[in-house]
């Protein structure tokens, strides 16, 4: 860790507002974990993986050509896009828990 402390001392003033962490924090592991929740790239994958999800509902249904035979069948149309909202919640919710087991194995101390 002593070999990062010095490494963050050495960047110019204008990169240290680019990190929500403070640099003090950075250098520990609890610091570093705490950049994958505010990093760009997790962001970004999580959105695109929402929407992506959340459009299939429909939109899949109509690119498939499929729409037209689910809607026909004697169901609600709330119950149709409520399975996949369900689906998507529990996805998400193991994206979270393998995001969260990667951190409970990532910052257990060696030996």
């Amino acid at each position: 860790m002593g070999a990062w402390s010095g490494m963050l001392r050495l960047l110019p003033d204008f990169v240290k507002p680019m990190f929500k962490v403070d640099l003090a924090l950075l250098a520990s592991p609890a610091g570093q974990i705490s950049v994958l929740y505010v990093h760009i790239v997790t962001t970004l994958v999580c959105i695109a993986w929402a929407i992506g999800m959340g459009s299939d509902a429909v939109s899949g249904q109509i690119s498939r050509g499929t729409i037209e035979h689910l809607l026909v069948l004697p169901i609600r149309r709330v119950s149709l896009l409520g399975a996949s909202a369900g689906v998507t919640t529990l996805g998400s919710a193991c994206l979270v828990l393998a995001i969260w087991l990667g951190n409970m194995t990532w910052a257990r101390p060696a030996g």
